[in-house]
């Protein structure tokens, strides 16, 4: 779909092979950061289930090193090329898009599949379950008295 925009839209052809990798390089990184977000909650991101300060702050700081660093000696030395307003504001509208759609999507994997597994665990499944629970609470009770030693 980017290519597509970039091409027909943007009208940019193989002379610009430097916005275009510029265009990419940030696209890149600011999708793949977005994209973290909505894999990380079953829940919507941003809405219904927030992550830590931490992560919003290392989010929001890498998209803008994302968007900046064409207009550094280092992006020159790189071979990018400094963007205009329309085309940052495209390199953000369409990871916001794509994630309004992955939400979506998601949701109904959710109803769909959630649905499907609860009435298909039989009895050695939950056994399995069950110990499994039994075995972490016992580790995290090892490391807790661990700590206290320490």
């Amino acid at each position: 779909m980017q290519y597509l925009i970039l091409w027909y839209v943007f009208k940019i052809r193989e002379e610009q092979a430097a916005l275009f990798q510029t265009i990419w390089f940030s696209y890149g990184i600011i999708s793949n950061l977005i994209g973290l977000h909505i894999i990380r909650t079953a829940k919507k991101p941003f809405i219904e289930s927030h992550a830590s300060k931490t992560v919003y702050l290392f989010t929001i700081t890498i998209c803008t090193i994302a968007i900046l660093v064409p207009f550094t000696f280092v992006g020159k030395f790189i071979g990018l090329v400094p963007l205009t307003p329309i085309l940052i504001l495209f390199i953000f509208t369409v990871p916001i898009l794509y994630c309004i759609l992955a939400i979506n999507i998601k949701k109904l994997y959710i109803k769909k599949y959630k649905r499907q597994n609860r009435g298909n665990l039989d009895k050695k499944g939950m056994e399995y379950f069950v110990h499994k629970n039994e075995r972490i609470t016992k580790i995290r009770k090892t490391i807790r008295k661990i700590r206290i030693i320490w």
